[in-house]
């Protein structure tokens, strides 16, 4: 997945004004001030000297000139790695085989789960307890990830062929769980039954032996 592109997050940002104070909103301003290019040659221009570098980081590290962080070089001029990995995530092509494949293994092993906490939240907002909605599985798994979300205009037939996909993933990953407890159960079976015969033979020798008539005595 390619770098961030300071052009692509001031576009995001302008684009999704109406998302102002969610955490991707907030990662995407921080990655804006980030990459920005004024910034970027401000922070490159050398305004000091190598011993007062030192000095200046040598004082900030024992809290004797905490004034001078910004002239030490100090933890502002390091972008913050959620706000760039972020930058990547939602400006990347949300259609590209890369997060096409996260989205829909995410919702393989997320959309069980996400089923029931939706019933969770349907019943919280129902006894007026809205604030103690769970939040859903599946998005927090994409945003770890790194998958770009699913645009919401996306076309219906992408829309149902990634939910398909994660329901075929899904449900093949039940249907093996159940064949392989279904063989365990059957091969159980067969043992105990095998372990019935055995203790009954034990028990029981003489049935193992010629049964002979009165007559023949």
């Amino acid at each position: 997945m390619a770098e961030p592109k300071f052009e692509d997050v001031a576009a995001w940002l302008m684009e999704n004004s109406d998302k102002e104070g969610t955490s991707d909103y907030v990662h995407m301003t921080g990655a804006f001030k980030a990459l920005d290019p004024k910034r970027q040659t401000e922070a490159k221009a050398p305004t000091k000297t190598w011993s007062e570098d030192m000095l200046g980081r040598a004082k900030l590290a024992f809290g004797m000139a905490p004034e001078d962080h910004a002239k030490a070089g100090g933890a502002e001029d390091v972008p913050n790695l959620e706000d760039i990995m972020a930058a990547k995530r939602l400006t990347s092509d949300p259609y590209s085989a890369e997060n096409t494949a996260d989205r829909v293994l995410t919702g393989a092993i997320g959309g069980i789960p996400d089923v029931g906490i939706g019933l969770y939240n349907a019943g919280a907002r129902t006894i007026g307890s809205p604030e103690s909605q769970v939040p859903y599985l599946t998005p927090q798994m994409q945003e770890n990830a790194g998958a770009a979300p699913l645009p919401a205009d996306a076309p219906l037939w992408r829309q149902l062929s990634e939910a398909g996909g994660s329901a075929f993933l899904g449900g093949g990953a039940g249907a093996g769980a159940t064949a392989l407890n279904t063989a365990r159960a059957a091969g159980t079976g067969v043992n105990r039954k095998t372990r019935r015969r055995e203790e009954r033979t034990f028990f029981f020798p003489s049935s193992r032996l010629p049964v002979c008539s009165l007559g023949s005595v």
